[in-house]
């Protein structure tokens, strides 16, 4: 977060894995919000979406962000705008399964603006954990 305040970072963009299974407690997401506050303090916008670790329990549906930050769907393809900023992002998924796939097809691009398409894979997968990477 530091190092974005320090290089006066305009977007971030995060492709998943910011938790690792399900919480206890608040205190993960308390400490995410914290951060993401002093990016919106520094006037850093995020994007993000969720990859095949992050936790889907009850706590993390109930868990109100800062206005800064904005998450893509993981159940359909999505865009975000950053017109200001000149930026598209866009997901067709996120991974929310050891085996997460996905059919979807993209948002159209934006004329005019850069299209980040966001994904989060790995397309061998490693011992102990399964492949994510997206069909067709």
């Amino acid at each position: 977060m530091q190092l974005c305040v320090t290089e006066q970072v305009q977007l971030l963009v995060i492709a998943g894995d910011l938790y690792d299974g399900d919480w206890r407690d608040y205190s993960t997401g308390l400490f995410f919000n914290k951060q993401m506050a002093v990016l919106r303090a520094a006037g850093v916008q995020v994007v993000w979406i969720r990859g095949n670790h992050d936790a889907a329990s009850k706590l993390t549906a109930h868990l109100a962000l800062p206005d800064n930050t904005r998450e893509l769907s993981h159940k359909k393809a999505g865009i975000v705008l950053t017109e200001a900023l000149g930026v598209a992002c866009m997901v067709r998924a996120s991974a929310l399964g050891r085996d997460a796939r996905s059919e979807r097809a993209l948002p159209e691009p934006k004329r005019d603006l850069f299209n980040n398409r966001l994904l989060h894979t790995a397309l061998e997968g490693r011992p102990g954990h399964a492949s994510t990477r997206p069909v067709g």
